[in-house]
């Protein structure tokens, strides 16, 4: 997981009409994951010792 950079974050912004500005502006920029790093989360969220 990582932080986008700002250029990042409007490019990404700029691809999807529905985002809305909130009123104030973001006060930190969005965590995201690699497609590697999600597929790792999405094991462990489905194996049997996530509760453990």
């Amino acid at each position: 997981m990582f932080e986008l950079s700002l250029e990042e974050y409007e490019s990404l912004r700029s691809q999807f009409a529905t985002l809305k500005k909130r009123r104030g502006g973001r006060q930190y920029l969005p965590m995201v994951f690699t497609e590697h790093g999600f597929a790792m989360l999405s094991s462990v969220l489905n194996s049997e010792r996530q509760f453990a």
